[in-house]
């Protein structure tokens, strides 16, 4: 039983770096993100570096930051004394190692798990199978380079459970059939630098375990040897044992020259956006990890000197900064030319007006008849982050470019949330630039450049960095969802879309009426309201905010107006990658929350439109049969889901209300989606299956009942703000295959 006691204690002590090392596991193995995040860094080369390096430092501050407190703690315990039971030494000698050796585990076993190699959203037996490889070899091979085991037999077997890891992964690189000439461009080479990547892992790993062996060796011959420097008196006041600070002096002031570096690489990477695209988001979350831990065994150390409870102190400090300094999460907004800007917005039924009367369209509307229609589209774009953005983009783009730009002249509105008003911005953007006569060339090769860049990196520096300082610092500087949108606006590889995102919305919008209707959604926190940015004003009768025109009354003072790129954010707050944003009073989050694909505003848009067509009085009522609506669709959601399973009686009493939030916003846009089509199959001038186009990434073929009844499925498109150029192929190749799908339905404007 004491035994046991001791166990809970030790694990309860190390339980910050048990929690780091944990979370890697789950984030790179279990999620999809991270994922695609460890197959990024096989395929470009200073990800993979800095990963490399990143992996090492984490492990060291892991290690080393948790075996310092231990001494402390140690040190204590022996000047208390009595009966309580205490941890052995046995046990703060080999956690924080075990830690280190999993830091090196946790990025081997990810990538064993990747959806390209053998085992994607591993099994829970192979999980159990590399802890137990990994963990019980490090016990044999620390006694044998200790010299305290004598058999060669536990060498053998321990040394043998690595190598065999290693024949796993030398087995991939071997099998991964990547063609030489194409391993820095093929989508698939991240299978051939991965497992070299693991192979020098597993050497490193191998190289630590024997480095801890050497180290105790000098430390015992120290500490016989007796104290060999002046001991500082607060060194004194810490430790019992004087003699083991003198073996261990050398190593702390090593220590310390790597933990101050690593903040002050950190800390770079937090300001600089180049910095932090060199890194990647792996090599950056494993930094920050570290030097997390190590201010965290800091506390923990102060705890234990002071015999006071430091966290809380700090929990109260949060609390009372908060409470008495600035809200960190407005909404950025910059000066317009005047006040009140928006509210001088065109009404939706003068801008219809002037869509219909446009030059160009109104010759192909001359041309039309009842029994030739003028082909009118509608788009919704479902959210899911940058994988949203780029399809949406692409999808978009490609119609533009393959109809000689034919399509936007049949473009009535566009409407979108979260990641979809993204790539909606990135399509109206350069619509508009094509409009100005900026560039000739196609517009889904901009749109496929934007999205090749990596706007995570920059963002989890605020998020792992800024954001958690200022709970306990006033501090003045923008927050992770402002990060994100100046990274979209001031370090995307595309220069006009560069350009065109660091505009304010006035600007972009056209007033010619030349471009579509835009329509971004968002949701109010206090009460789930969906809120929406507009060219124009709402519809006269809606139900939602109008967030432009909340903009305008935030500051009676002063003009005010908004970014491209932050309205685009706006609409794109999931939690807890961007946090609630303020604007006015109110603040809101992502608008995939209430209505994931616009349709909600595209019913009330479509309700004003019909009253306008239905007024006899009205000089655009003779266009009224000669207008033929079609959704377009453009979903990046999985189109078919395997049975429920049955829920667990403690999520049921835990869980039940928040797994019901999470099914809402994919049904609640599924019954909105069904509405709208239902409500404008009446203006369809063919049959109904040419009202509802859809556009899906995920592949038709896989939702057949006996595929999902077998569980095959396709693999799941990470939802996150970086793409691995895997992933990105995968969505060209989804391009490809629904184009040819969906061409029937825009037969009339692409060429023959």
């Amino acid at each position: 039983m004491k035994s046991i006691s001791q166990l809970l204690k030790a694990l309860w002590f190390y339980i910050a770096g048990i929690i780091t090392v944990m979370i890697i596991y789950y984030l790179l193995t279990g999620v999809d993100q991270g994922i695609d995040v460890v197959m990024q860094v096989g395929e470009y080369p200073s990800p993979a570096l800095c990963a490399v390096l990143a992996i090492l430092l984490w492990a060291y501050l892991v290690w080393y930051s948790s075996r310092y407190i231990s001494y402390i703690k140690q040190s204590i315990d022996e000047e208390i004394g009595g009966n309580d039971i205490k941890i052995s030494t046995a046990y703060h000698q080999h956690i924080p190692r075990l830690l280190a050796v999993n830091c090196f585990a946790s990025i081997q076993y990810a990538i064993l798990c990747l959806p390209t190699f053998l085992f994607y959203k591993s099994p829970g037996w192979l999980l159990l199978g590399v802890l137990a490889v990994h963990n019980i070899s490090y016990f044999g091979l620390i006694d044998w380079f200790s010299g305290k085991s004598k058999s060669k037999r536990i060498y053998a077997i321990s040394l043998s459970l690595l190598i065999l890891n290693g024949v796993i992964l030398a087995y991939l690189l071997i099998t991964s059939k990547v063609p030489l000439g194409l391993i820095f461009k093929h989508h698939l080479r991240h299978k051939f630098w991965l497992p070299i990547l693991g192979l020098i892992l597993l050497v490193f790993e191998i190289v630590m375990i024997y480095l801890f062996a050497l180290r105790r060796k000098y430390i015992d011959k120290k500490i016989s040897e007796g104290p060999s420097i002046k001991i500082p008196r607060f060194i004194k006041q810490t430790y019992s044992k004087i003699e083991f600070f003198s073996a261990e002096n050398t190593y702390f002031r090593w220590f310390n020259v790597v933990f101050i570096a690593a903040i002050i690489v950190y800390f770079i990477a937090i300001f600089s956006m180049g910095v932090a695209n060199t890194f990647g988001p792996l090599a950056f979350a494993l930094l920050a990890l570290g030097v997390l831990l190590g201010i965290s065994n800091i506390i923990k150390f102060l705890n234990l000197y002071f015999s006071v409870n430091v966290s809380l102190l700090l929990f109260i400090v949060a609390i009372l900064v908060g409470k008495e300094c600035n809200n960190p999460y407005k909404v950025q907004t910059i000066e317009a030319s005047k006040r009140n800007i928006h509210s001088k917005r065109p009404t939706v039924k003068k801008y219809f007006d002037a869509w219909l009367s446009q030059k160009d369209r109104r010759a192909l509307l001359q041309a039309s008849t009842a029994e030739k229609p003028f082909d009118v589209y509608l788009v919704l774009s479902n959210g899911g982050g940058s994988r949203a953005g780029d399809w949406v983009s692409k999808v978009l783009c490609q119609l533009q470019d393959s109809s000689d730009n034919k399509f936007g002249q049949h473009l009535l509105c566009i409407a979108g949330a979260s990641g979809g008003t993204v790539g909606n911005c990135v399509f109206y953007s350069l619509l508009r630039a094509q409009q100005r006569q900026k560039f000739k060339g196609k517009l889904e090769h901009h749109a496929s450049v934007f999205f090749a860049s990596d706007f995570l990196t920059f963002t989890l520096g605020r998020m792992l960095g800024l954001d958690i300082y200022r709970h306990f610092i006033p501090l003045n500087f923008d927050d992770r969802a402002a990060a994100l949108a100046d990274v979209m606006a001031g370090y995307s590889s595309d220069t006009i879309l560069q350009r065109y995102f660091n505009m304010d919305v006035d600007s972009i919008f056209d007033s010619t009426a030349e471009l579509p209707f835009l329509f971004m959604n968002s949701t109010r926190v206090e009460d789930g309201s969906p809120g929406v940015i507009s060219l124009t004003q709402l519809p006269e009768r809606t139900q939602r905010l109008d967030l432009l025109d909340s903009i305008d009354k935030s500051d009676t003072t002063k003009g005010k107006s908004i970014k491209l790129c932050t309205v685009a954010i706006l609409s794109s707050r999931f939690p807890y990658i961007s946090p609630a944003g303020k604007v006015g009073s109110n603040y809101y989050v992502d608008g995939g929350y209430f209505d994931n694909s616009g349709a909600g505003i595209m019913l009330e848009f479509m309700e004003q439109i019909k009253r306008i067509l239905a007024d006899t009085a009205d000089s655009m009522n003779r266009y009224t049969k000669h207008l033929n609506f079609h959704i377009v669709h453009i979903n990046n959601s999985k189109l078919y889901y395997p049975a429920p399973k049955d829920i667990k009686p403690l999520e049921n009493d835990l869980l039940a209300p928040v797994l019901t939030l999470m099914g809402l916003q994919e049904s609640s846009t599924k019954v909105g989606d069904g509405v709208l089509a239902n409500y404008l199959d009446p203006y369809n001038k063919r049959d109904s299956s040419d009202l509802l186009i859809e556009f899906s990434l995920y592949d038709h073929a896989y939702g057949k009942k006996d595929s999902i009844k077998k569980g095959v499925s396709e693999n799941d498109f990470p939802m996150s703000w970086v793409n691995s150029y895997y992933q990105l192929w995968r969505i060209n190749k989804s391009l490809t295959r629904e184009d040819s799908i969906n061409y029937k339905h825009f037969k009339n404007i692409l060429p023959k």
